[in-house]
């Protein structure tokens, strides 16, 4: 009895029952495996929130008339570091099963997580399937990052005690993350020591050593985020040249990170100059593919647009596409998550049938006079209220006096 209540007050976290974790190691000193983060995973989302905390603590749900606004730009929210972020949070609370993938989750278990999510923002009601869709395409990243970042951190730790980890797993049970249940992080962990799962996980190492493509320098940051902060940068849409540097080339040969060092206002003659950049030698890039893919899309776009620089449009969604050798599963190389990449660089689709969401300023606006109509109908009530306060004293005086 002393033993298991020692395993609780070592490794249990939040919402853990009895801690049957420990197999005889010292779980106290190891037990945080999960605040060593991994530097090489890479998502769309602009914040992590596994390996910050320890035990979770989800931010507290807010009062229903403070509910932030929230919609979609470009397939990601509005507040998309905030939104992920509480997203990751839930779902670390509310972790109740030993889940190995997204598709194991129930639909009751979905639903309750959404409306989770929901007690944090507030949006139009016809924007109920959007909202639904890109929650539940980040939640299937923290959902993946969550349990890989688990797994890796917690072999970490053990090789970090003096334990060899070779093919049995079992090894790692000691150093399960603070946030979930003991359980159901050894119902996992035997999960993962199956011959099923290594071959499959096997598989699926090799297959990604086998792309190519889809490298990046932007760690957790989307290419969306990349391009609203360069936008409110610069005052202007962003090129593709100054986001595709930005995002393909390795740090320290970037021509815009020297923006960061400049007063506001200075250093935006460098990208008034990016025909000077050499392309070709002045910047490190991740890949062959990435270097040559804008070098080209450079070229023939300046072949295209023969009659001067000035007719020449920020970006040619057709010329990219031929450039990369078309879509591959419905995704085009360096717009993964973009369903429009026209709209995303120009703020008009591609083509006259596509539909877009509105504008950010535009959804800003709307927003803003909605807000400003709440108030007046506050006011007016408000007014009203007091109106009924002083007949019913003006009454109670007259009764008064009788």
């Amino acid at each position: 009895m002393a033993r298991g209540s020692t395993a609780v007050n070592r490794g249990g976290g939040r919402g853990s029952g009895p801690d049957d974790c420990n197999i005889g190691n010292d779980v106290h000193s190891h037990s945080n495996a999960h605040e060593t983060p991994l530097h090489d995973e890479s998502s769309d989302d602009d914040e992590s929130i596994v390996g910050r905390r320890g035990s979770v603590a989800p931010t507290p749900l807010p009062q229903p008339r403070n509910r932030d606004w929230i919609w979609i730009i470009h397939g990601q929210f509005s507040n998309q570091g905030k939104a992920t972020r509480i997203i990751g949070e839930n779902l670390q609370a509310m972790w109740t099963h030993p889940w190995l993938s997204w598709k194991e989750v129930s639909k009751e278990d979905r639903d309750r997580l959404f409306q989770r999510f929901k007690g944090y923002y507030q949006w139009e009601e016809e924007w109920d399937d959007q909202i639904r869709s890109c929650w539940e395409k980040f939640i299937k990243r923290k959902f993946k990052d969550s349990l890989n970042r688990a797994r890796e951190n917690a072999k970490t730790a053990a090789v970090k005690a003096g334990v060899e980890v070779g093919e049995d797993l079992s090894v790692i049970t000691p150093y399960k993350p603070q946030w979930m249940r003991c359980e159901i992080w050894e119902s996992l962990v035997q999960k993962w020591n199956t011959p099923a799962w290594k071959a499959k996980s096997a598989t699926n190492t090799t297959n990604r050593g086998k792309s190519n493509e889809g490298k990046h320098t932007l760690g957790s940051q989307s290419y969306v985020t990349l391009k609203l902060k360069l936008d409110d940068y610069f005052g202007r849409p962003a090129t593709l040249d100054e986001i595709w540097m930005q995002s393909h080339g390795k740090k320290g040969t970037r021509p815009l990170d020297r923006l960061s060092s400049h007063k506001e206002g200075e250093g935006l003659e460098l990208t008034d100059d990016l025909e000077e950049i050499d392309l070709e030698n002045d910047v490190v890039w991740v890949d062959p593919k990435a270097k040559n893919s804008i070098i080209s899309y450079k070229e023939q776009v300046k072949q295209k647009y023969t009659d001067g620089s000035n007719k020449r449009p920020i970006f040619d969604v057709h010329t990219w596409t031929e450039v990369v050798g078309g879509k591959k599963k419905g995704r085009l190389y360096g717009f993964n998550d973009v369903s429009d990449p026209s709209v995303m660089m120009t703020g008009k689709p591609s083509t006259p049938s596509t539909s877009t969401l509105p504008t950010r300023n535009e959804e800003v606006q709307r927003l803003n006079e909605k807000i400003a109509q709440l108030e007046q109908e506050k006011e007016a009530e408000r007014v009203e209220k007091e109106k009924e306060r002083a007949e019913k004293v003006t009454m109670m005086e007259k009764d008064r006096r009788k």
